[in-house]
C-alpha cells in the first residue's frame, strides 16, 4: 500500500549541500528519502554555501532553496573549510575554538552568527505562513540551525520540531565549550520546545540533556556517490581515510602490530602498505619513525571523497579509530557507514571503554572485529590471521545483509516514529 505522504517539512542546513566531510552528509540524504513521505521539501541555509568546499558527488538541483545571510567568522575570514572550525593547534586557537562553541558567543559570530539566525528566522516564519509548513528539522552541527528552530517554533507553536544531533555538543573529551554546565543549562532551556530529539546513536544520546522524546536515528549507507568496486591492491593494505583526533586515536598497536609481523617473518616489507588520506599527515609520522615503518606508509594529504572511496575499496582491511569513556559513550563514527560498503575488512580499535554499539554492528555484519586499544596480542593474532589467509589467495570479506542499515531503512524508522507520535 502506497504512503499517504505529509504536506511538507523544512530541512534547516548550514552545510547543505555537504562539504567534504562524512558528517554533514547526514541531512542531504535524509533529504533525499523524505520525498517518498512528502509532497513538498524545503531547504534553509547559508550564503556561505558559495565559500565551502562543496561535495562534487551531490552537485545536485534543489527546488525551494532558501540561501540566507550570514556573517560570521568564516565570512570574515573570507575562507572555507573543510573542518568544523578553526584547525589551528595553538593556545590562542584553542581559546577561540571553545568561546566559538560556547553560548551565547556562538550565537553572535559562531559558525552561523546572529545575521543568518535572524535572516533565516524572518525568511522562514513568513514562508511557513504562506505554505502551511507542518515539520522542521534542525541539526547540530551548527548550533545556529537550532536556534533558528527554536525561534520558529516559539512563533509558530503548532510546528512540529526534529532537532538532531550528529555529534556530541559538548565534549569532556575534547574540551570544546567553558562552563560545560552552563552549557548543558543554556541547552535544556532551547530544547524543551522541541518535539523530538534524534541522535546519531546511542552514545550521543545519553549526553543530550534532555528528557523528553527522543530516538537513534543513525547514519547509514549510502550508494552516492556510484564508486564500482574496485580490484584490491596488490600489496596486502590496510588504510585510514579522514580526520584524526589526537585525544581520542591512538593508533599505536596497529603500527606495533605491523612491525611485529615484519620482525616475525610472517609478511615481507615488499607486500604489506599502509595508507592514509587526509590533512594530518604530522600525527601519522610519529608512529611511522617509532617503528621504522617509513617504507611501508604513503601519505596522500586530503584528497577528494571520491578517491577516499576508492582507496577503501581497494584496501584488504579499513581502520576505524574511536574513543568511549563514562562520559562519552561513543558517537558511532560517520567512517563506519562508509567502510560498510566495501567487502574489505574492519579493524575497529576503541581508546578507552568498549563501545558496544560499533562493535554490535561490526558483528552483525559480519564485516570485521573491534577490539581495545590495549588489547595488543588480540590484534595481532587478528591481523596474522587475515594476513596468512591473504597469502593463501583466499577471501577475506563474509558476505551479508546490510540492508538495515541502508537510509531508506533509517528513514522509515523516522516516519514510523513520526506517525506513532501524531496518533
Amino acid at each position: 500500500m502506497a504512503y499517504t505522504k505529509k504536506d511538507s517539512i523544512l530541512f534547516v542546513s548550514y552545510y547543505f549541500p555537504p562539504i567534504q566531510n562524512v558528517a554533514t552528509k547526514r541531512i542531504i540524504n535524509l533529504y533525499l528519502e523524505s520525498d517518498k513521505y512528502f509532497k513538498k521539501r524545503y531547504v534553509s541555509t547559508t550564503s556561505n554555501r558559495f565559500l565551502l568546499k562543496k561535495d562534487p558527488s551531490y552537485d545536485l538541483q534543489f527546488d525551494n532553496l532558501i540561501v540566507n545571510k550570514t556573517y560570521d567568522y568564516r565570512r570574515f575570514a573570507r575562507k572555507g573549510s573543510n573542518t568544523f572550525g578553526l584547525s589551528s593547534k595553538g593556545g590562542v586557537s584553542i581559546f577561540i575554538r571553545k568561546i566559538l562553541e560556547s553560548f551565547p558567543t556562538n550565537i553572535v559570530v559562531g559558525e552561523g552568527g546572529l545575521v543568518y539566525i535572524l535572516s533565516s528566522y524572518r525568511v522562514l516564519s513568513r514562508l511557513i505562513l504562506k505554505n502551511k509548513i507542518e515539520y522542521v528539522f534542525s541539526s547540530f552541527r551548527p548550533f545556529a540551525d537550532h536556534y533558528i528552530a527554536f525561534l520558529l517554533k516559539l512563533r509558530h507553536p503548532k510546528l512540529f520540531w526534529i532537532a538532531d544531533f550528529r555529534d556530541f555538543p559538548i565534549n569532556s573529551s575534547l574540551n570544546n565549550t567553558y562552563f560545560p554546565r552552563i552549557q548543558a543549562w543554556f541547552m535544556r532551556l532551547f530544547l524543551r520546545r522541541t518535539d523530538l530529539v534524534t541522535c546519531v546513536s546511542e552514545g550521543v544520546k545519553e549526553g543530550i540533556p534532555y528528557a523528553g522524546e527522543t530516538m537513534v536515528l543513525r547514519n547509514a549507507v549510502s550508494d552516492s556517490p556510484e564508486i564500482v568496486e574496485l580490484e584490491k591492491y596488490d600489496k596486502f593494505t590496510i588504510s585510514y581515510t579522514g580526520s584524526v583526533y589526537p585525544e581520542e586515536h591512538d593508533p599505536e598497536i596497529l603500527f606495533q602490530s605491523v612491525r611485529r609481523m615484519l620482525d616475525m617473518n610472517v609478511i615481507d616489507r615488499s607486500e604489506i602498505q599502509i595508507i592514509y588520506a587526509g590533512n594530518s599527515g604530522e600525527f601519522w609520522d610519529q608512529y611511522v619513525e617509532r617503528h621504522n615503518l617509513g617504507d611501508v606508509f604513503y601519505s596522500c594529504g586530503f584528497i577528494s571523497h571520491e578517491k577516499a572511496l576508492e582507496i577503501q575499496s581497494r584496501s584488504h582491511v579499513n581502520l576505524l579509530m574511536t574513543y568511549c569513556d563514562d562520559d562519552i559513550k561513543g558517537d558511532l563514527s560517520a567512517k563506519i557507514w562508509e567502510y560498510l560498503r566495501w567487502d574489505s575488512i574492519i579493524l575497529g580499535i576503541t581508546k578507552g571503554d568498549v563501545d558496544k554499539e560499533l562493535r554490535e554492528i561490526v558483528n552483525d555484519t559480519k564485516s570485521g572485529n573491534v577490539f581495545q586499544h590495549n588489547q595488543s596480542q588480540l590484534i595481532y593474532d587478528f591481523l596474522v590471521c587475515l594476513v596468512t589467509k591473504w597469502q593463501m589467495g583466499g577471501d577475506l570479506s563474509i558476505p551479508s545483509d546490510i540492508s538495515k542499515y541502508k537510509w531508506p531503512s533509517n528513514m522509515k524508522s523516522l516516519i514510523n516514529k513520526l506517525d506513532c507520535l501524531a496518533n
